[in-house]
């Protein structure tokens, strides 16, 4: 590193120039957050409870892709609704769907991810994942790592902050053998028990935390250290969380406790409990799964199912709530995979995949179960989040359906709305990918002439990505460049108008596939603050970023032939963005001797881009609390 960004470093991190400082970067972070989201804290759905399989399965021939071997959904509902999805592949967690809250675990929160991006920081194989409101859980050498949204200290960490990153979960015994999240609150079993940790608003950690979480709403119950939950029999098989209570399988046996409001607990009381109390039921449970206000479990006897009925997710032929176990109806045969979250239920039945209250791919619910058509042979992992739901096909393929408003399919196609399954992916393998699906990369170039050299300047950075890409992609893809910002012109357009008004640039018509965003210097050198240009530069990527496109920041050498104060107010940017946008792929001037020697860090898994995530994690962690919405 040099020694003018050390300096940019050091007063980026305790000092203020031009009128932005530490605080400033902290509140760019809560506004990413919020964009679009609503709050954090409601209905989480989960899958079944048992532990995903150690060992993936084999690849599909048909696909040659690597095999899937745990799959969970998560998501939100209390002022708009959005979802998540994660899948555990052979190789790396990959995520997708709604990231305000940095739930999706790449270090880089953005309104939707609409294809998979990949986790950072995971050790080891993952052997089980579970997405909660707004956060989401993996376990990895025993241990369990969390990443989101931490208002109730669903995460295992004392400080509110979300975490953009995995971080272990501390005070709990390992190894760690599964876990589920629910709305704000997180179990893992352990030692044959259930140990929890979040909030307890109704008592669903099994107990009544005396810490007390600060939020829109008051304040609740939380606790970020894991206590075991007393009164349940062990060893713990499984478990299931909801968005206010907690249900675990044991020999067979459902217990359930918190929240009863609906009559999610099922055993006919309506109060809410912190001690766990046995489920009756007409037969030995094999799995259990909850919604955000039900629950259900897998018979041998059929499923029975309890609670909230309001979209006719108990799949009774009713609409009415149940505070005790009823069967579910027209199932036709018996079932060998549960899923509930959100108002909806599925269960796998041979290859076909059968769906009853909000959890059918169409805007309507339906109290019957009905078989979800064009999915094909389902074969793994069945999971239903608050407005999506996905099953494994062939082992190797996520089939995706439900809404689409984050990206939650997977596919690219977000905001649409597609009337049947559609297969999430492309999968994140580092590489710059198709997002638009034309058959070529193309790629928009925002800056001035050191973006895009002329043919008489040594290469510019879009020209030396271009030769990256064609190493990844060889003889494949078309190429296309969108050279929009030579000539002077500033990234963000002069005097922070807007690109498009600017350059003649459309995100929603150029539809690029990577965009490389060179910021600000002219602004500076215009008079603009630091704080300005990010601003502009922030808001551009966050659009960006909601395409699927791959987003470059190149960095700006101070060595124009400007004053100290501009070309200090540069530095200072560099680094600001740098520490504050950590995922960003950084085409980086400041690590080479000059222009014609810096390094880029174009891989996600390279070790620049890991420093990087990890030190300005770190920095985001440490910055002033952040209360629950």
């Amino acid at each position: 590193m040099s020694e003018g960004r050390r300096r940019a470093q050091a007063r980026a991190g305790g000092g203020r120039v031009g009128g932005f400082g530490p605080r400033w970067l902290v509140g760019l972070a809560l506004l990413f957050a919020c964009s679009g989201e609503g709050e954090p804290a409601t209905p989480v759905p989960q899958d079944q409870a048992a532990p995903a399989p150690a060992a993936p399965a084999p690849s599909a021939a048909r696909t040659g892709g690597p095999a899937v071997a745990a799959l969970t959904a998560g998501g939100n509902a209390t002022f708009a609704r959005f979802s998540h999805v994660c899948a555990a592949l052979e190789g790396a967690l990959q995520c997708w769907g709604a990231n305000g809250l940095g739930q999706l675990g790449n270090g880089l929160p953005s309104v939707r991810a609409p294809f998979p991006v990949r986790v950072a920081g995971l050790p080891g194989p993952v052997t089980a994942i579970a997405a909660g409101g707004a956060h989401t859980c993996a376990l990895a050498d025993g241990r369990v790592h969390c990443w989101g949204h931490n208002g109730t200290r669903q995460l295992g960490a004392e400080r509110p902050s979300m975490r953009v990153l995995p971080e272990v979960v501390g005070g709990l015994p390992e190894p760690a053998t599964a876990l589920a999240a629910g709305r704000r609150h997180t179990c893992a079993v352990a030692e044959g028990g259930l140990w929890c940790w979040g909030a307890s608003e109704s008592g669903e950690l099994g107990f009544a935390p005396e810490a007390r979480c600060r939020g829109v709403y008051g304040a609740h119950p939380c606790t970020a250290t894991p206590h075991r939950v007393e009164g349940l029999p062990a060893p713990v098989d499984g478990v299931a969380l909801g968005a206010g209570h907690s249900c675990a399988l044991v020999a067979g046996q459902v217990f359930c406790w918190g929240d009863d409001a609906r009559g999610q607990l099922g055993d006919g009381g309506g109060e809410a409990r912190s001690s766990p109390g046995r489920v009756e039921l007409p037969g030995t449970a094999r799995a259990v799964a909850a919604g955000a206000e039900h629950s259900c479990a897998l018979l041998d006897a059929g499923v029975w199912c309890w609670g909230a009925n309001e979209s006719g997710q108990l799949g009774d032929g009713s609409l009415d709530d149940r505070s005790r176990p009823v069967r579910s109806i027209d199932l036709a045969g018996p079932a060998d995979r549960l899923a509930a979250g959100g108002s909806g239920t599925c269960v796998r039945i041979g290859g076909d995949v059968r769906c009853w209250g909000a959890a059918l791919p169409g805007p309507e619910s339906s109290p019957r179960p009905r078989r979800i058509s064009g999915l094909g042979r389902a074969s793994g992992a069945l999971v239903v989040g608050e407005d999506v739901a996905c099953a494994v096909v062939e082992s190797a393929r996520v089939r995706c359906w439900g809404d689409n408003d984050y990206g939650q399919l997977g596919d690219g196609s977000a905001p649409a709305r597609p009337s049947t399954p559609v297969d999430a992916g492309p999968w994140d393998d580092g590489r710059i990918r198709d997002a638009n699906r034309d058959g070529r990369i193309t790629v928009a170039c925002l800056g001035d002439s050191n973006t895009h050299r002329t043919s008489r300047d040594s290469p510019g950075w879009c020209e030396r990505l271009e030769a990256r890409l064609a190493e990844e992609h060889p003889g494949k893809l078309g190429w296309e460049t969108i050279n929009r910002g030579w000539g002077g012109a500033s990234a963000v357009g002069g005097s922070l108008r807007p690109a498009r008004q600017q350059l003649g640039y459309s995100l929603e018509n150029d539809r690029p596939d990577v965009v490389v965003m060179a910021y600000g210097t002219n602004d500076l050198l215009g008079g603009a603050s630091p704080g300005e240009v990010l601003l502009a530069y922030a808001q551009h990527r966050q659009r960006v970023l909601a395409t699927g496109a791959d987003f470059f920041v190149a960095t700006t050498p101070p060595t124009l032939p400007a004053t100290r104060e501009v070309n200090a107010a540069i530095d200072a940017l560099n680094a600001l963005i740098v520490e504050g946008f950590p995922a960003d792929r950084v085409i980086d001037f400041h690590d080479g001797v000059g222009p014609d020697e810096f390094v880029d860090d174009i891989h996600l898994g390279d070790a620049g881009h890991e420093r990087r995530a990890r030190a300005a994690a770190a920095a985001l962690s440490a910055a002033a609390p952040v209360s629950e919405p």
